[in-house]
């Protein structure tokens, strides 16, 4: 019986640490220094990730339309991006911070719906676009992570099943 309380016991404290708990949201922010950007930074890496995470639909969204030549006609070339108009109108977005897709690179969102007062020329009609940014490019970075692959078995589980196997 003792056997089996502790074992109850340690499943729950497992499952208790599987369960997500002060998870970082999405914030609405700005980009401080438009030099942050990557322009070609290539989504396509993180695909499986970003569809576990986000769904298959909207991961190929974020894949298709986060590089520059998807981007609105002001800023979807390195040369056009550099003028200064094209450097106020980025630091002038209203942005959404998407997820974190490692401890320096943050992806953010590009709303028309957001950012109705910008020229034509910096929004996608009716479309959101993603650009991934570094930290230090944002007035604020707080996004969630960018979850890990997963297995076929969750990690609770499978640290349950290690459990048994060393009684």
């Amino acid at each position: 019986m003792k056997q089996c309380i502790t074992f109850l016991s340690t499943l729950l404290l497992l499952l208790c640490l599987h369960v997500p708990g002060n998870a970082q949201q999405s914030v609405v922010t700005q980009i401080s220094d438009p030099g942050k950007l990557y322009s070609t930074f290539n989504l396509k890496d993180y695909k499986a990730q970003l569809e576990q995470q986000f769904g298959v639909s909207k991961a190929a969204e974020m894949v298709k339309y986060g590089r520059e030549e998807t981007w609105p006609e002001g800023l979807n070339t390195f040369d056009k991006r550099m003028e200064d108009p094209s450097q106020e109108a980025l630091k002038k977005y209203k942005v959404r911070t998407v997820v974190a897709l490692n401890s320096n690179q943050i992806m953010i969102s590009v709303s028309p719906s957001d950012n109705s007062f910008m020229a034509s020329r910096y929004l996608l009609s009716g479309q959101t676009f993603y650009i991934v940014i570094g930290k230090e490019g944002l007035k604020n970075t707080t996004a969630p992570q960018l979850k890990e692959a997963e297995s076929t078995e969750s990690d609770a589980t499978n640290r349950v099943k290690q459990l048994l196997k060393s009684k």
